[in-house]
C-alpha cells in the first residue's frame, strides 16, 4: 500500500483514523471521508475508493439530489418493468 498516502489522506483524530479521498468532477473538488479505529481500515478504505475512482464509479452519488435520483431511478430501473400507465405517472411526478 505504498504510495497511498499520495493520493488520499490518512489523518489521526484522538483514537481513531479519518481517510480523506478527493473528488474531481465539473470543476468542483469534494472531499470524501471515512472514520476508522485502525490506520490499516482506513488506508485499505481509502485505496478501494481511489480504485473505484481509477473505473469511473460515481462515489459521491450520495450527494444526489432526490430529484435527481428519481429521474434517474425511473428511467434506468423501471421503465422496463412496470406498465407505460405507470411510468407516465412517474415521470409526472
Amino acid at each position: 500500500m505504498k504510495g497511498i498516502d499520495s493520493m488520499a489522506s490518512i489523518l489521526k483524530r484522538g483514537k481513531s483514523y479519518r481517510a480523506q479521498v478527493s473528488l474531481y468532477r465539473y470543476g468542483e473538488y469534494k472531499k470524501l471521508t471515512k472514520t476508522f479505529a485502525t490506520k490499516t481500515e482506513a488506508k485499505l478504505w481509502a485505496l478501494e475508493m481511489e480504485l473505484a475512482k481509477g473505473e469511473g464509479k460515481e462515489l459521491a452519488h450520495r450527494t444526489t439530489t432526490f430529484a435527481d435520483f428519481f429521474e434517474n431511478w425511473i428511467f434506468l430501473v423501471k421503465v422496463n418493468d412496470v406498465k407505460e400507465t405507470t411510468f407516465q405517472n412517474y415521470v409526472r411526478t
